[in-house]
């Protein structure tokens, strides 16, 4: 199934959809059409959004979730989230190829999920995580990976900020970065230093602008990460088909992709096995922390998008088709199912 990527892309799937200005049209014009009819047909009642956050009661009093701004503004954030994750592409090439696969299939996966269509503060974190992990993949075979390492962790301290979840992410970075050879004590502590900072520095100037109550919510904002809540699962029959076909051929986008670039360029194999790891960590997180779904849908399906374009663009054949047109077939099932049987 494997093909060159020097290879005529005829019938490639991606070809669909060609890193062109006429191909971003299609893309662009399904998010509006997703969002459009999500807005004003989707029902009032969605999955909770809150997070642990300081910022999560003034976002609250400021946007109303069911807002038309509120859809609009997260609109705008997948959509640089999806362009994030080419741009990370195309700067360090887990996929060999130029493609806008991944940019389709993001904004594909977050608008058939209505739930996820208001504006959220974890779309930032995402933002500042897609960051981290550009720099962390530029230490592979870097000679003093120390900076790197340490704007590695401002970023994701910054992710942290916004959704205090993020912070386990430390510990998946730190398995791709010795994945990568990058991890040594030195690095290991810029990171650590790194995550800290943020915070820090973010606790003294809620003290100083906001005065005490403020830091002390601040504070336990991060203490509570402690307490994880027994998952719960009260699902339709209908998510619980869209997921599973989306873990699955997930999963197998990320063995497939992996054990295929045994053979090829060392790099694009090491880039893909971190974007696995961040995926296991995603699925670890949808499963502990349920009750704020969103935000752990919009991670998932980040990491999801990536390693599916990798496996669309860069397998052909019978397989490939069924696969991409069986999460095809589901997602609009289920979009369906939540503007129009709910």
């Amino acid at each position: 199934m494997r093909i060159n990527s020097n290879q005529d892309g005829k019938n490639r799937l991606s070809t669909l959809i060609r890193p062109s200005l006429g191909a971003v049209f299609f893309p662009l014009t399904l998010c509006i059409v997703l969002w459009g009819i999500g807005f004003f047909c989707a029902p009032e009642e969605t999955w909770n959004c809150e997070m642990s956050s300081p910022f999560d009661a003034p976002l609250a009093e400021w946007m109303d979730p069911d807002s038309l701004l509120s859809h609009l503004v997260g609109a705008i954030a997948v959509l640089l989230t999806a362009a994030s994750i080419i741009r990370v592409n195309e700067r360090r090439s887990f996929i060999p190829t130029r493609t806008l696969m991944p940019f389709f299939l993001y904004i594909v996966l977050m608008g058939v999920n209505v739930n996820v269509h208001a504006f959220t503060l974890s779309q930032i974190s995402n933002l500042f995580l897609l960051s981290a992990i550009s720099v962390m993949m530029g230490t592979y075979r870097h000679f003093q990976p120390v900076g790197d390492s340490f704007r590695v962790g401002v970023l994701i301290g910054c992710a942290g900020i916004f959704c205090a979840e993020y912070l386990y992410l430390t510990l998946v970075m730190w398995i791709c970065m010795f994945r990568l050879n990058s991890l040594t004590i030195r690095t290991f502590l810029a990171t650590l230093l790194g995550v800290f900072l943020p915070a820090v520095s973010f606790t003294f100037f809620v003290y100083f602008f906001f005065g005490v109550d403020q830091m002390i919510a601040l504070f336990w904002s991060y203490v509570e990460l402690v307490y994880i809540p027994f998952p719960e699962f009260e699902y339709s029959l209908i998510i619980y088909l869209f997921f599973g076909i989306l873990l699955f051929e997930s999963v197998f986008s990320m063995f497939s992709s992996t054990r295929s670039s045994v053979h090829d360029n060392v790099r694009p194999h090491k880039l893909v096995g971190t974007l696995s790891w961040f995926l296991v960590g995603s699925i670890v997180f949808f499963l502990l922390f349920t009750q704020k779904m969103p935000a752990m849908y919009a991670l998932g399906a980040m990491f999801s998008s990536a390693l599916l374009g990798n496996y669309f663009t860069m397998n052909s054949g019978r397989l490939t088709n069924v696969l991409f047109f069986v999460l095809m077939a589901s997602a609009l099932l289920y979009f369906l199912d939540s503007v129009i049987f709910q």
